[in-house]
């Protein structure tokens, strides 16, 4: 018989394509078993001791192997011992004619036998036996490739699991990037938003008349108070900017209008005077980002009580926002003198505020701006000493105390702005272009700088004040 390739283990019911080796020293023996065996479909090799068996065994593949227990030379045990470190995939059966325990117990043990029969044997029963361990093998090895395929699989899914982890860091990674950059471009974008509304409201201020000036106060106000009303966000936000334009509809009024206080007004002065909210909304109306900005500031005239302009509105219907601002409006009009022929102390504009609660202003928004005002006005530990002094004897460290406005309106420096050497220079460059001697009320650093000025006397202290 020519040598083959080694044959895989037969699949389910091909018992046909099974490769089997009959092993035994009687001739008589393997030509019974060749005979019964191909009847079933089985190719069969013969072997006529276990020398011969095993040399046809390095050449070839079988699927099963059925040998002699009783042989010359090596004996069955023997045999399959060695058979199964050639094949170990191959069905093993012994067939013994004798009832000897021992020999059977060798086989088992040392060639790992599948079964085991007496002669003379059962065809049936030996078909059975062998067809049985044929598909034992057969599923041994299909379940040893799933495994395989399984383990290959789990490999395969770890590194796709690995790849997605790292892909997934990644693009986290990016677009927390992403974020960042975006943030700081808002906040950017913010801050030059925030300096253009200052520097258009220091532009109204300009034109403000008797309440130029007073714009950046309401807008403090608003800043402190709004929170204790519930004011945040964008909300909050809306309302300092509307405290910044408070003045912009002004700028459509005569200039006659804007030099006299509000009370003193009347007929279509008055008329003129009262709608200049709405010419700041109609301002505003064209710029979507200023929309919240522009609603506030058309309500600054309306009334708690529902007597006000232009929508008649009353309570709770009047933007909170607008209340606040009316508030703050007010108060600091009173104390400028824009709104009464003369300027009115704290305690007088706070006593003309809860005068008016009820009727022109909210009362809680009254409470609140009082005690908010009143608080940042107590007594603060330590304090500091508030110095007013020309460039020459100013010093890195100090912090503004007011602002400082030149002669148009603008303001030039803003309170608690903190001076250093190169704004110090600036100031000083300025006076000695503009010619005009500059006086600021500052605050004294809280400490001193090891250098002071040359040939400088002592400034003498005007005034002290809580930070």
């Amino acid at each position: 018989m020519n040598p083959a390739p080694c044959a895989a283990p037969a699949a389910a019911v091909a018992a046909a394509r099974a490769r089997v080796l009959a092993v035994d020293d009687e001739t008589n023996v393997l030509a019974a078993l060749r005979r019964s065996l191909r009847a079933r479909g089985y190719e069969v090799a013969i072997a006529e001791g276990g020398a011969q068996a095993l040399d046809m065994m390095a050449g070839q593949g079988f699927d099963a192997i059925i040998s002699d227990m009783r042989m010359p030379g090596m004996n069955g045990a023997e045999f399959l011992q060695a058979a199964r470190a050639l094949q170990p995939q191959a069905v093993r059966l012994l067939l013994t004619g004798h009832a000897d325990v021992a020999s059977a117990l060798q086989a088992v043990n040392q060639g790992e036998i599948f079964r085991y029969l007496t002669k003379p044997w059962d065809d049936a029963q030996l078909a059975a036996a062998l067809y049985e361990g044929l598909e034992r093998e057969r599923l041994r090895a299909e379940r040893d490739r799933l495994l395989a395929q399984v383990e290959q699989q789990n490999t395969q899914l770890q590194s796709l699991n690995q790849a997605l982890e790292e892909r997934v860091a990644e693009r986290t990674a990016a677009l927390q990037q992403a974020l960042a950059r975006s943030d700081q471009a808002h906040r950017q974008l913010k801050q030059g938003f925030t300096a253009t509304m200052q520097m258009l409201g220091s532009l109204v201020e300009a034109r403000a008349g008797l309440t130029r000036g007073t714009a950046r106060r309401i807008a403090e106000h608003v800043q402190r108070v709004g929170p204790a009303l519930g004011l945040a966000g964008a909300a909050l936000q809306d309302a300092v900017f509307a405290a910044m334009l408070v003045d912009l509809g002004k700028l459509l009024l005569p200039e006659r209008l804007l030099l006299q206080p509000s009370s003193e007004l009347v007929g279509e002065d008055r008329q003129q005077w009262l709608a200049h909210p709405q010419h700041a909304h109609a301002l505003l109306l064209g710029n979507p980002t200023l929309q919240g900005v522009a609603e506030l500031l058309r309500s600054l005239h309306e009334h708690h009580d529902g007597h006000g302009l232009p929508d008649r509105l009353a309570g709770s219907a009047i933007p909170l926002g607008s209340r606040l601002l009316a508030v703050a409006a007010d108060y600091e009009a009173w104390r400028a003198g824009a709104a009464t022929p003369t300027r009115l102390g704290v305690a007088e504009a706070l006593l003309a505020l809860r005068g008016s609660a009820g009727k022109r202003h909210d009362p809680q928004v009254v409470a609140a701006f009082a005690a908010t005002l009143l608080a940042a006005r107590a007594p603060q530990a330590p304090q500091r000493l508030l110095l007013r002094l020309p460039t020459s004897r100013l010093l890195p460290g100090m912090e503004m105390a007011e602002d400082l406005c030149i002669r148009e309106g603008f303001a030039l420096l803003t309170r608690g702005s903190t001076l250093d050497e190169a704004l110090i220079g600036q100031l000083q460059r300025f006076q000695k272009r503009s010619e005009k001697a500059l006086s600021l009320a500052v605050y004294a650093p809280e400490r001193a700088p090891e250098r002071a000025p040359e040939r400088a006397p002592e400034p003498a202290p005007i005034a002290t004040a809580p930070p």
